[in-house]
């Protein structure tokens, strides 16, 4: 049961058509403290807002996210909070799915601003604490839309203690505009609260914003307009400062205020407004409360910032006589630029200053070029060398940003949240999320345990090899962003009860009668942090795999996901599959029981024999015949493919052939079947129009 542990004193004052309400923070427990997670886990936390029973209050609910990071196991905990119930007024009905029927007067509709504020989950010297920001709408029924009177919104601000599973309301604030009062900066550890009608047309010197810290919830400073985060200057005493501008009055004399303007002051600039002439300067604030100007250059060439690491000092500038900005090295006036020739450049650093990331773009596309054309450099900041240069990591999304998880990890973010990944800048090696994963922020998760040679955060799927999980010592299966599944050799090995020797400058896996031999020379070897990867599908096409499995899933009433890969070795029996499975069943009779077999090279349809075809994981369909595993496919389920980017049902035949190369193609009735030869499998794809319905391994 919830307990109310501190009510406040609250003190309310009214400002215009804004209502704040000033508090030291409401507290609620949610459980009894718990343990710190031991282990290697990602936690999560996704927040709700429910209706009880009789509609009188939404009610807080947090769901906690812990998944295994040595085996992608999943742990759901919620998190109820009755006593923090948001009361809808007795006048007010509660808007629901099918609308408000109540026949009041007002209507209250929980998360009528959206989801779009987003969840943070931070570690810190507090622990791990998620925030939430979560906007209401009461409405009087009869009015439009555009009256400004006739709703009233109220944003709240949580925050979430995943050790103690207490949630704490930090802020209210009541405004009857629609547009974020709130803003959280993570990696700052702080928030904003901005006043309603904050506009350009206040005076410059107006500070009206107001900065907290998490950490006790206390104000930092007031200042103007909307502070920034994640800058990305390199002149910042803090990488994880926020930036914002101060403004000074000057001279109301048109002519006193020209000449001032003349004058070549490093990060200053003038504004000029009805409201006033004002000097402006650049400033940032620091986690704990200090503010100071941000540090600027005035020399012959526009030097936007310099850094000094060791013996060498880099610069970001604009080259003299030109507008095009790059990235390079100072000694005394003299600049040499990193970037290439004919580009244009920006640079930043990683947090401890080990790399220096160059963005470079042409100056001149060129000519009849298509998608994104720029390049990657990384450098080496102590010695100044270039690590090395990437091509376009997607060249169909040339707009990128990253956030640095750790001084070795940064995360890649696109305009398509589905090739979001990570850049482990030591080796280069860029990996990604899968398609339908939530966008993947670094403030969004936190993480316990020992994650300092992780090349990827993100959660590992869950990996099955005949019904029996595999774990991970190291770091767990990735997706590289050529869209291939690695996993540690070792951990390979172990998952498929395979032996592993080392003969002469080579790895050796044994299983049985299958042998897999890596050269130390192979391109597809990475060696990464004292560890070596490999392709699954190139150990599985060895070591006797047959079929393989990529499942997309969904925790049931939630939008949170997570991945598993399902293997099937050629050699599978029927009596180890009860032994594996001894709950399976078989498919419900509405289910197509369409299967294949292969006449010579060309595949052969039939209907599977129900007592020998079971169901497993995410309507896997698997056929014995003989004892023998002779045929696993399925049909149904979107969100389920192979090992490559073909996606079931969503997908288009061409998609195959990217993925595969050319087809042998047959006509089966209405399908068209795709068919491709692997060792122990042929992989099938069944298609009707231009839809791909359907995706089998007929064994050999």
């Amino acid at each position: 049961m919830n307990n109310l542990i501190r009510r406040p004193w609250l003190r309310i004052t009214q400002t215009g058509m804004l209502l704040v309400i000033v508090m030291s923070a409401i507290v609620w427990a949610g459980a009894s403290e718990a343990d710190a997670a031991s282990g290697r886990y990602r936690l999560e936390a996704e927040f709700d807002y429910l209706p009880n029973a009789d509609l009188s209050a939404a009610i807080p609910t947090v769901t906690v996210h812990k998944t295994d990071l040595d085996n992608g196991n999943l742990d759901n905990q919620t998190y109820s909070f009755p006593e923090a119930g948001i009361k809808v007024p007795d006048n007010t009905g509660y808007y629901i799915d099918d609308g408000d029927k109540s026949g009041k007067p007002y209507t209250f509709y929980p998360t009528a601003c959206g989801y779009s504020y987003g969840t943070y989950t931070l570690s810190n010297s507090n622990g791990d604490k998620a925030y939430d920001i979560y906007c209401d709408m009461t409405r009087k029924n009869g009015t439009k839309s555009d009256d400004p009177q006739a709703a009233t919104y109220t944003f709240r601000l949580y925050e979430f203690d995943l050790k103690t599973h207490k949630l704490s309301l930090l802020q209210t604030l009541k405004s009857q505009k629609n547009y974020s009062m709130l803003a959280l900066f993570p990696e700052f550890g702080g928030y904003a609260v901005y006043p309603d009608g904050l506009t350009h047309e206040l005076p410059y010197n107006t500070r009206t914003t107001s900065i907290y810290s998490f950490k006790g919830n206390k104000l930092l400073a007031k200042v103007y307009g909307s502070p920034k985060q994640n800058d990305n200057t390199p002149a910042l005493s803090n990488p994880n400062s926020i930036t914002y501008k101060e403004y000074t009055r000057l001279t109301d004399n048109k002519k006193d205020f020209y000449a001032i303007t003349m004058k070549q002051i490093p990060n200053t600039s003038y504004v000029s407004s009805s409201a006033g002439n004002f000097k402006e300067e650049l400033y940032e604030l620091l986690p704990n409360g200090t503010k100071q100007k941000v540090k600027g250059y005035a020399d012959s060439v526009m030097t936007l910032w310099k850094k000094k690491i060791g013996s060498i000092t880099y610069a970001q500038y604009y080259q003299k006589g030109t507008s095009r900005l790059m990235v390079g090295t100072v000694k005394g006036n003299s600049y040499t630029p990193l970037n290439l020739s004919n580009t244009k450049a920006y640079g930043e650093f990683t947090p401890d200053s080990a790399y220096l990331i160059i963005t470079e773009s042409p100056v001149k596309p060129a000519a009849g070029s298509k998608g994104a054309q720029y390049t990657t450099a990384v450098y080496d900041t102590k010695t100044g060398k270039l690590m090395y240069r990437l091509p376009a990591f997607y060249p169909t999304s040339p707009e990128h940003s990253y956030q640095f998880t750790n001084n070795d990890l940064a995360s890649l973010h696109f305009r398509d949240f589905n090739l979001d990944g990570y850049l482990h800048i030591p080796s280069g090696l860029v990996t990604r999320v899968t398609q339908y994963t939530d966008y993947e922020d670094p403030s969004s998760y936190s993480l316990t345990g020992d994650t300092k040679n992780l090349i990827s955060y993100k959660t590992p799927p869950q990996l099955f090899i005949d019904g029996k999980q595999a774990s991970y010592k190291g770091q767990g299966p990735f997706l590289t962003d050529k869209y291939v599944w690695y996993m540690s050799v070792s951990d390979y090995a172990s998952a498929v009860q395979a032996t592993l020797t080392r003969v002469s400058g080579s790895t050796v896996l044994t299983r049985g009668k299958y042998t897999f031999k890596l050269s130390d020379q192979d391109k597809a070897l990475l060696k990464i942090g004292g560890s070596n990867f490999a392709p699954i599908e190139t150990m599985n096409n060895s070591l006797g795999i047959a079929a393989a499995f990529h499942e997309h899933r969904y925790v049931y009433g939630s939008n949170f996901t997570y991945d598993r890969i399902v293997m099937f070795s050629k050699d599978f029996s029927e009596e180890q599959f009860h032994a594996s499975f001894p709950d399976a069943g078989h498919p419900e009779k509405y289910t197509d029981m369409t299967t294949y077999t292969m006449s010579g090279t060309a595949p052969v349809a039939g209907k599977s024999d129900e007592e020998h075809t079971y169901e497993v994981y995410d309507r896997i369909h698997l056929v014995f015949g003989d004892g023998k595993l002779t045929a696993a496919g399925f049909g149904t389920s979107r969100l389920t493919k192979p090992l490559r980017d073909v996606m079931i049902n969503d997908g288009k035949p061409g998609d195959i052939v990217t993925a595969y190369g050319t087809p042998k193609v047959y006509n089966s009735g209405n399908n068209v079947l795709r068919t491709y030869s692997l060792p122990y499998s042929t992989l099938l794809f069944q298609s009707s129009g231009n839809t791909i319905n359907g995706m089998f391994y007929i064994f050999k």
